[in-house]
């Protein structure tokens, strides 16, 4: 049976914690034209264990200007 991946704003895995993940790091991949994300959660730092979210360009948002 296979699960559905985490995704941002999901609740932690592990039971004690209440965070949610969150992206905690973005790398661009121009020659494959994706986006890969990797999830942590926001609390108690733990990574699932597929924390890697991966995204065509043209459907990931832009990173905001600074």
């Amino acid at each position: 049976m296979d699960t559905k991946p985490p995704r941002p704003g999901d609740k932690c895995e592990c039971a004690e914690c209440s965070g949610r993940l969150m992206v905690y790091c973005t790398r661009l991949n121009i020659i494959a034209n994706r986006r890969i994300r990797y999830l942590c959660c926001n609390t108690c730092k733990h990574r699932p264990e597929r924390n890697i979210w991966v995204l065509p360009l043209e459907y990931a948002p832009p990173r905001p200007a600074y």
